[in-house]
């Protein structure tokens, strides 16, 4: 086994959501190609449609002692490899502050009524089926998150005033891509589409 550590969902969604110090975010993700086959880790390859995409998480992690005793301290997070696909953009990123009236479990459930879940996606020690859905009803969703008290940025606001780890992160993908499939990534994409900032 390799004795690599890697950052946890929360610590990679921290610079998500840089207004609290502890908050739930929901990431708005469109996959731009049919049967898309995205890596996921211990999920194995996971083919994705057409679509929007909404994931739930938290910048804090709730059960830390529990996952410092076990494996997944060793698992890079299921939402860490989806956002690794070059292909995946964000769309939009909803936050609140974190208490106890509200949980991941519970914003998931939600967003389950207007979509269908990814079984398994990011549920490494909790009950959730997953905490990501494959969105039906965008504009459902988006009232319902603001009716739990989600503020969203959304098109080019989604990544405004978010931690330099992501946009670093992003670019990082974004150049990689451009190694691994050079003219057909910038055909698909165009020349505005080099920063990622612009999604």
């Amino acid at each position: 086994m390799s004795n690599k550590k890697y950052r946890s969902y929360a610590e990679f969604l921290a610079p998500f959501c840089m207004e609290y110090d502890k908050s739930l975010v929901v990431l708005l993700m469109e996959v731009p190609i049919e049967g898309l086959i995205v890596y996921l880790g211990s999920l194995g390859d996971y083919v994705f449609h057409q679509t929007m995409y909404a994931y739930v998480g938290a910048t804090f992690d709730e059960n830390v002692e529990k996952r410092r005793k076990s494996l997944w301290r060793w698992r890079k997070s299921h939402i860490e490899y989806f956002l690794s696909n070059p292909f995946i953009r964000i769309t939009g990123r909803c936050c609140r502050p974190a208490d106890d009236n509200l949980t991941i479990h519970n914003v998931a459930g939600r967003m389950r009524w207007y979509g269908v879940a990814v079984k398994g996606f990011e549920v490494y020690d909790c009950n959730c089926e997953s905490h990501l859905v494959r969105v039906e009803n965008i504009y459902g969703l988006l009232e319902e998150l603001a009716n739990l008290g989600f503020k969203c940025f959304l098109g080019n606001d989604a990544l405004k005033n978010v931690g330099n780890e992501i946009i670093d992160f992003l670019n990082k993908r974004m150049k990689n891509a451009e190694k691994a499939y050079g003219l057909l990534y910038k055909q698909f994409f165009g020349s505005g589409e080099r920063n990622d900032l612009s999604h």
